[in-house]
């Protein structure tokens, strides 16, 4: 049972997010809310975003057969985004805002194969090994506790299921932005980040680095786009969110995507 620090904290991200994921900023024409991955030239955030959707659709080798929980979904995009490049059997999302539900709800609506829940991350309610994989985008930072999430993850994934989550991270333990946003059990090193997930049972667990594709173009991006008379932020919403494009709030973090696998249960026997 979830103690009621955690459901408190649950509480204020989901009005955090109610309230402050209103408006469209940076984007053209979606409502991803993750910081995209540039690698391969994209030149908007809009591009940005479905690349980084599709690296986690890669690493995490999604399939038409697979039934996939999608934890912190956001506003969906991502739930389109793959229903149309890859098509699996059923994508379920679960989020904490209320307002990402309904928006959500509202843009899915058309599309079969998807359901969205208001829920926790750390309280899943799913039977045991419902989905093939697990996948969380950039929210894992802000779960009341990232540890409970692993343990509840691994729970519902089949044997032989796959977790695949992007995630920000201090590069150190000390002079990072994480403070203010993220539980302090949850502000781990990469290599921490490694032996938690492997605490928590999953096997060939693998964290990447993934800050010079993500948060140095983004950064840069955000920037371009404030100093811009020609963009479409007023100056209210050009002022509030200048700093986001900042290299200094960047500085400490690390940005990451980690892969890890349920046990088969040959395995878990042997073991």
């Amino acid at each position: 049972m979830r103690s009621w620090k955690h459901k408190l904290h649950d509480f204020f991200v989901g009005l955090q997010y109610s309230l402050l994921a209103r408006r469209n900023y940076f984007l053209e024409t979606r409502r991803f809310m993750n910081m995209g991955y540039w690698e391969n030239g994209a030149e908007s955030l809009d591009t940005a975003c479905c690349e980084l959707a599709d690296q986690v659709a890669v690493a995490g080798a999604f399939a038409k057969t697979d039934h996939i929980l999608d934890v912190g979904f956001g506003f969906g995009d991502q739930e389109l985004y793959w229903m149309e490049t890859v098509g699996p059997a059923r994508i379920v999302g679960v989020d904490i805002s209320p307002y990402h539900i309904k928006i959500a709800r509202r843009r899915i609506r058309a599309v079969e194969g998807v359901a969205l829940h208001l829920g926790s991350a750390t309280d899943l309610r799913f039977p045991a090994e419902t989905f093939d994989k697990v996948v969380s985008i950039e929210a894992a930072f802000q779960f009341s506790c990232r540890d409970t999430f692993f343990r509840e993850a691994l729970r519902v994934l089949q044997p032989g299921g796959r977790l695949v989550l992007t995630d920000l991270i201090p590069r150190e333990k000390r002079g990072h932005a994480l403070n203010q946003v993220s539980p302090e059990h949850n502000q781990v090193t990469l290599a921490e980040y490694k032996v938690k997930l492997e605490a928590a049972g999953f096997t060939g667990v693998s964290v990447t680095s993934m800050r010079e594709q993500v948060c140095v173009p983004y950064c840069a991006h955000i920037a371009k786009m404030t100093a811009d008379p020609a963009s479409k932020l007023g100056w209210f919403s050009r002022w509030f969110l200048s700093g986001r494009g900042n290299p200094a709030l960047y500085e400490g973090l690390d940005y990451i995507i980690a892969i890890a696998d349920k046990p088969c249960r040959e395995e878990a026997t042997a073991a």
